[in-house]
Formats: structure tokens, sequence, C-alpha cells
């Protein structure tokens, strides 16, 4: 009698080849690479591996839906947890339970201790740990448990994590935020063709006609290359383009190119200028983007956007801003989710914590360029050169962060990573959300509805920027 079993992962590893191009070039190759005909193109190529044997983010993924020990706040005041064994054989007591405390991604306490689990059993441990008494309101502490292997295995090191989970712990404030006066005073000069805003170390430039942020400058250096726009397109994903969200969001893609400003006003008080900028895309059922921005003396800019999508419009890929600025500026550092990639429905394994790498470290190799790189829950982050000189971003109070060294565009048209352009940009999506990016299957199935931003309600973000300099 036959046994029906299900919910294995196809593939293991990309089905790919090594060859070279022209100019000698090599790559990872896939369907009609060869010339070969009929062929399937990089259908092939949806393993947790990459085909040269490298981790895939996905990886990270499986293993933390995978894992078998589940994990319940029960009164996090008092460190209770609720432990789920879901091994079948395994007793956990040959794992070590470790935790750790970090505000504001900092460690400030750690803990271990030995726990006996029958195979299948549940119960509530209690973790000795105390809240902090002293707080800030923007303090944030994590309480990170985890399971790890006490004793070598064939598999794999001591101290090796089968296991972990994150809770925000209930800190309350008891002190308010020290208030840091604003000194020095703005100035707003009008020319024919730009309002300026300038501080003392800053200066902030309005194009009239077109109503977008064009410059920011601290000191001599400039951080912005080209002007902060509404974007809603995300370069495809395989799934993306097997449930034809390409074709059938495609309205969302060019939007920017057919973006009509409607109003620009400016009023300034003595601490901050506030503006508003109000946007219209006819073509796209008159969809409107309202952005409001508020500049302090200090050059901190806080952006609040809002999207009022047209009538009967499809899903939008993605909600937020985009801008580029110079190569120079590859250094980005965020605390948010990480330290791999990261979407709306693709995060368990992606951990709250402090990381931080080059922008060209942010691309994801997969077998045909599409979206990558993206990251969720960032609290805030920085974009920087070598001299410690960019632009530091923070939510209100979190925002998705996408750092790349290309644009959505080049993505797109690139069939191999080999092919895209060496750039000289780094290009910053500041984003409310993108879609899922589903993956029941690649070839039809649509990103659940809950993980997809449909066109018939508003959105609203905000988040804040500034320029720093060491």
């Amino acid at each position: 009698m036959g046994v029906s079993k299900g919910g294995f992962i196809w593939d293991w590893k990309d089905q790919s080849l090594w060859t070279k191009a022209e100019d000698g070039t090599p790559y990872l190759a896939y369907g009609g690479d060869f010339g070969e005909s009929p062929h399937d193109g990089n259908f092939s190529g949806d393993g947790v591996i990459f085909g040269d044997g490298t981790i895939s983010p996905k990886l990270y993924e499986v293993k933390r839906c995978y894992q078998n020990i589940d994990f319940r706040a029960v009164d996090l005041a008092t460190g209770q947890i609720e432990l789920t064994n879901k091994f079948l054989f395994t007793n956990l007591v040959g794992y070590q339970l470790d935790w750790l405390i970090e505000k504001n991604g900092e460690m400030v306490e750690v803990g271990l201790t030995n726990i006996e689990f029958a195979p299948g059993e549940k119960k509530t441990v209690t973790l000795d740990y105390g809240l902090p008494t002293d707080s800030n309101l923007t303090d944030e502490y994590v309480l990170t448990v985890r399971f790890i292997e006490k004793n070598e295995q064939q598999w794999c090191q001591p101290g090796h994590e089968i296991a972990f989970d994150q809770f925000i712990l209930p800190v309350e404030s008891v002190r308010l935020n020290h208030v840091i006066e604003h000194d020095g005073n703005l100035i707003v000069e009008e020319l024919s063709e730009q309002l300026v805003v300038s501080g003392e170390q800053f200066k902030i430039r309005f194009d009239l006609e077109s109503g977008l942020l064009v410059s920011y400058q601290i000191g001599e250096v400039e951080l912005i290359r080209e002007a902060l726009r509404p974007n809603f397109w995300r370069a495809m994903t395989d799934n993306d383009r097997g449930n034809h969200l390409d074709e059938r969001s495609r309205i969302w893609k060019d939007a920017d190119q057919n973006r009509r400003l409607l109003g620009f006003t400016y009023k300034q008080s003595e601490q901050t200028v506030q503006l508003s900028t109000v946007f219209v895309y006819d073509e796209i059922n008159h969809t409107r983007v309202q952005l409001d921005y508020e500049i302090t003396s200090t050059g901190e800019v806080n952006v609040d956007y809002r999207l009022i999508p047209g009538e009967d419009l499809p899903e939008i890929p993605e909600i937020g801003l985009m801008f580029k600025m110079d190569q120079q500026f590859e250094q980005l550092s965020w605390y948010g989710k990480g330290p791999h990639e990261s979407y709306w429905d693709k995060q368990k394994s992606a951990r709250i914590g402090r990381y931080k790498g080059l922008v060209s470290e942010q691309y994801v190799p997969y077998l045909k360029p599409q979206e990558c790189g993206n990251k969720v829950g960032v609290r805030s982050a920085q974009v920087t050169n070598e001299a410690e000189v960019g632009l530091s971003i923070k939510g209100s109070p979190t925002f998705e962060l996408n750092v790349l060294p290309y644009t959505v565009a080049e993505l797109e048209l690139a069939s191999h990573s080999y092919k895209l352009p060496k750039t000289d940009h780094t290009v910053v999506r500041i984003n409310l959300a993108q879609m899922g990016v589903g993956g029941d299957d690649s070839w039809g199935q649509r990103t659940h509805s809950d993980f997809t931003l449909f066109a018939n309600q508003n959105y609203h973000f905000s988040f804040s920027f500034t320029g720093v300099k060491k």
C-alpha cells in the first residue's frame, strides 16, 4: 500500500551549468543559453541553494520555517515563554537554551539554561531576566531566545543554532526624551526655478516645475544625485512573471513618466519650513500622491507620504519613494531585520538587529536578475561614503528599505547577472511596503491577499532623513 506525502521543496539546488560568455566571462547558464530549443528558460532555477553551491537567502527561510521548536510569549514581563517540542523522537535536553536582550540592537543581558522536554511536550519556562526600569520612549528592547547544539555532531559544530524566536519586551518609559533645541536659523530663497532651504551646515533644493526634492548638500557634498520621486514598481520576480503581474499591473510601471504637479506650497516659521506637494497621475485614473515635508534648522527632513489610488486599478507592486545617490555612497548600515534579504511574506528567518555591509553586497545573484536585497522592519539606516558622510533615515516607526547599485529597469533588462551594467550610482528605495513575493508555485499562483497591495484603499506612511558627517 502506498503512502502519500507532501510538503517537499522543489528543488534543493538550481539546475544551472557553468559556461563562458564570448568575452570569457564565466556565468551560470539556463535554458536557451546553449542555443537549444525548446527550453523553459530559467524555470529550473528554483533551488534553495544556487547552482554553484552557495547559499541563497531562501535556505535561511526554509530552516526557520522547518524548525522543530515553537516559542510563544506567555508573560514577557516575568520571563514566561511557552515551548513546544515538535521533534518526534528527540528530547531537548541535548540542546542548550540561551537568550539575550538587546537595547536598540546593543546587547545588555544574556542567560542560558538546560531544559528537559520530551518529544511532543509543551510547557512554560521562566527566563531569569529583569525588565529595565529606566527607559526612553525611543528605546526598544528585543528578547532573542534560541536552542543551540551542545556537542559536536557529524553535521555541525557545537553552538550551531537549531531554533530561535524574537519578542519585543514590554518596557515602560519612565522618563522623557531629552529635547534637543534647534540652533540656527533657516533661510528660504525662492529663485526662478528652485526653492532653496538652507541652514548652517546644509542646503536643500526643490525644483519648482516638478515639485521634487532634487538636492541635499551637507557642507560641499551633494547627497542626492537624482530627485526623490514616487515609485510603484519593482523588478519583476520569477513568481511575478509567472502569475502575469508584469502584465496585469503594467499601468504602475511607467507611472512616474506621466506625473503632473497639481500643487506646491510652503510656509516658514522660526525653526521649520513646511512644504506640501500634490501630484496627479491622469493616466492612472487620476491617482494622487501628496508629499508633505517639514525641514528643521538642524537639516532634518520629515516626510509624510499619502497615496490615493484612482478607481478600478490593479494591485500595486510597491509603494514608496526612489532616488539616486552617487556611487561613492556604498556603505550601508541598518537597524531592522537582517542580515539577509526579507519581504512582507518572507521574513521569519530575518531577525531584528544592527547590520552593515557594502551596497553591492545587497545584490542577490538569482539565476535571472530580479527584485532582491530588500529589508523589512527597518527602524533606522545610514547610506554613507568611506568618510562617513551621507544620509541617515529613520522610520515612524518602521519602513522597508532597498539599496542596490542598480535601478529597477537595469535589473529587469539584464538576462544574467554578468550582463548587469557597471553603474556609477546607488539606488535607494524607501517604502511603506512591497507586495509579498509569493511562491506557492511560479507558474500562476498569485501573492496571497494578506500580502497584496490592493488599489482599493489609501496608503500612508512617514519617515525622516538628515545629512550626516563624521
